[in-house]
């Protein structure tokens, strides 16, 4: 979805991009198991992936 919306965000010169994730992404999950995990850190670093490289076109990222 961030594909799609960053290109009309970068010439409106503005936006934000919110994706929620998990706290089993940043410390592990027991319970919910490796995969689970894993995928929320994904989201995480993505998320500050893309905060990055848009900050330059007023484009924020949140996670």
């Amino acid at each position: 979805m961030a594909q799609k919306v960053t290109e009309t965000m970068i010439s409106q010169r503005g936006g934000k991009i919110v994706n929620i994730a998990s706290l089993a992404g940043k410390v592990g999950g027991i319970l919910v198991g490796a995969h689970y995990s894993a995928s929320k850190a994904r989201i995480i670093g993505l998320t500050k992936s893309l905060a990055k490289r848009m900050a330059l076109y007023g484009v924020k990222s949140l996670v």
